[in-house]
């Protein structure tokens, strides 16, 4: 599976006193108005042995009539990542006439991901100067937000262990946690199985039925039109189980070895009927 952002073509003429042109990451939002400078790959949640992230890399100055390289290196400071879990190639290449090309980097599934005590490990990547490009080109202003972001490091979470999304706050904080309460791993998995939600569509990384709730689900719309009704749902499954099997469905709250940390599941008060 390849994951590719599409971006704009247009030429970006900002030029260094020297002359020499600049690269940097530019990978947008799915909105088009904020840069990233992170990705996760969550191999709970996809089916394959390997997953390649494709980071746009662009340049500035003039286009080229040969192909180009940008370097790059692995900052060993800020990565937790084993070599065994990625492969990266020797160096970016833009192409002649272009001014953008992908740092290709081949996340790999291995078993130390989903073993016993398994945490989320980071790659973070640093583009370098060479003899083609310098980095001179280290902030990129958004016009929107009229806030600068860093554009020379890119950096990459890997997991294939189910992780509290982003979106799911504390238990008192925000409007999610009070549609479904407490987060815990089967919580999670439960009120995929109650609506029928693959659990990628719930984590925000994929579409499902036309519908993509995206990374960050706290918005008024979304928290509306689909977390709440969602919240309501997995209430309904809960009774039914109650009523069905004599007993309320019991949450291990992610200590699955310890039964005595068990309690009933509920839902938070915005997702009771």
């Amino acid at each position: 599976m390849t994951v590719m952002a599409v971006q704009a073509c247009k030429q970006d003429t900002l030029m260094t006193f020297n002359h020499q042109p600049s690269a940097y990451f530019s990978w947008l939002d799915d909105d088009k108005s904020r840069l990233r400078d992170s990705t996760e790959v969550k191999f709970v949640l996809i089916p394959d042995a390997e997953f390649t992230v494709n980071i746009p890399v662009k340049v500035t100055g003039a286009l080229s009539d040969v192909d180009r390289q940008v370097a790059f290196m692995v900052v060993d400071t800020n990565t937790t990542a084993l070599a065994q879990h990625y492969d990266l190639p020797e160096f970016v290449t833009i192409p002649a006439g272009k001014v953008e090309g992908n740092l290709s980097v081949r996340i790999n599934r291995t078993a130390d991901l989903s073993a016993q005590g398994a945490q989320v490990v980071k790659l973070t990547l640093r583009l370098l100067p060479n003899e083609q490009f310098n980095t001179d080109y280290r902030e990129k202003l958004n016009t929107t937000t009229k806030k600068s972001r860093q554009v020379l490091n890119y950096s990459i979470y890997i997991s294939d262990i189910l992780v509290k999304p982003l979106w799911w706050g504390d238990e008192t904080g925000t409007a999610t946690s009070a549609v479904f309460g407490t987060y815990s791993k089967l919580k999670f998995l439960t009120i995929c199985q109650a609506n029928g939600f693959p659990p990628a569509f719930l984590d925000g990384t994929e579409e499902w039925n036309g519908i993509t709730l995206g990374t960050d689900l706290r918005n008024a719309g979304n928290l509306t039109n689909y977390l709440q009704p969602a919240g309501k749902r997995t209430t309904v499954w809960l009774n039914r189980y109650a009523a069905e099997n004599g007993t309320p469905f019991m949450d291990d709250m992610d200590t699955p070895d310890d039964p005595s940390d068990d309690v009933p599941m509920v839902m938070g008060n915005r997702g009771q009927l």
